[in-house]
């Protein structure tokens, strides 16, 4: 199930993936294998941006039926709040070539259910979850992002997660060359 893409900070928005694509973020379909250095990719990146709109044009429908059924006081949205989609080019590659693409990390961010059983990775310990400090496992180049107590309650949440991405942005560039 789609999940709607909200944050609080700054007064609060929604995160509208393609506007991100439109400013410079390289959207993909979900990983279905590493081999050899290239990354396969699955055709499923405008589904799944359909699916996270959906997602919140439901989410924003349960809030207002909320709002009106209950009654409460709320301030009404200012017109640059207002939902709509942004259109653009959702166009991905089903392989990349992850040296050529000088990709030197992979922050992986899993969402709410962990399942790390296809990850053969020296990095789990015997109850199969990641060993690490603040996200930063003993491997190199490897790192985790959003887990519940990261660093804080408030790791696993959008709300939070800034502080812990900060975090490991300044790791990962004292990473030698």
């Amino acid at each position: 199930m789609a999940r709607p893409l909200i944050t609080g900070i700054h007064g609060g928005y929604d995160i509208d993936l393609r506007r991100s694509a439109a400013n410079g973020v390289r959207l993909l379909g979900h990983l279905i294998d590493i081999s050899d250095g290239r990354a396969a990719l699955a055709p499923d990146l405008e589904e799944n941006l359909r699916k996270g709109d959906q997602a919140f044009d439901d989410f924003r429908r349960e809030v207002d039926d909320y709002v009106s059924r209950t009654g409460i006081d709320v301030p009404q949205p200012q017109s640059d709040q207002s939902h709509a989609y942004t259109t653009g080019a959702t166009e991905a590659p089903s392989m990349i070539d992850v040296r050529a693409a000088a990709i030197r990390s992979v922050i992986w961010a899993t969402g709410y259910a962990l399942d790390f059983d296809w990850v053969e990775l020296p990095i789990f310990n015997e109850r199969s979850e990641p060993v690490h400090r603040r996200g930063v496992t003993p491997a190199p180049g490897i790192y985790f992002l959003g887990l519940s107590w990261l660093h804080k309650v408030t790791s696993a949440f959008l709300c939070g997660v800034g502080q812990d991405a900060r975090y490991l942005a300044e790791r990962i560039a004292e990473e030698p060359r």
